[in-house]
């Protein structure tokens, strides 16, 4: 399953990968999230949280029937791939994080150590 940047991006961008990955035996599904052009756009503030995020790709997982499946999740879709991974990481074979960082503190806080 494909998770894409954003948020708000769609899943276009990533449908280069059906010039290689059928040919060599990979079945993949995108998911375009919340408040994506091809999703749902709702106004309502509270939805949009990390632990509503990682339940609907759950939900998503579940309606598929996927179990022992890789997750790729590129930018914003990478730092959601880990939260998955964190809450639900027993339904996972393998996770692919692309062009991302694992932490923001890191860079922004001022407590965080300088850098040369």
């Amino acid at each position: 399953m494909t998770l894409h940047g954003g948020p708000g991006a769609t899943h276009e961008y990533l449908e280069c990968f059906e010039d290689f990955l059928p040919q060599l035996g990979v079945e993949f599904y995108y998911y375009d999230q919340l408040g994506s052009h091809y999703s749902d756009q709702p106004t309502d503030s509270s939805l949009w949280k990390l632990p509503r995020f990682v339940e609907e790709v759950e939900d998503v997982r579940r309606e598929l029937g996927l179990d022992g499946f890789y997750l790729y999740g590129h930018s914003w879709g990478g730092m959601l791939a880990i939260e998955y991974a964190l809450a639900h990481g027993d339904r996972l074979k393998g996770l692919i994080v692309s062009d991302m960082t694992a932490s923001c503190l890191s860079f922004y806080s001022p407590r965080a150590p300088a850098r040369r």
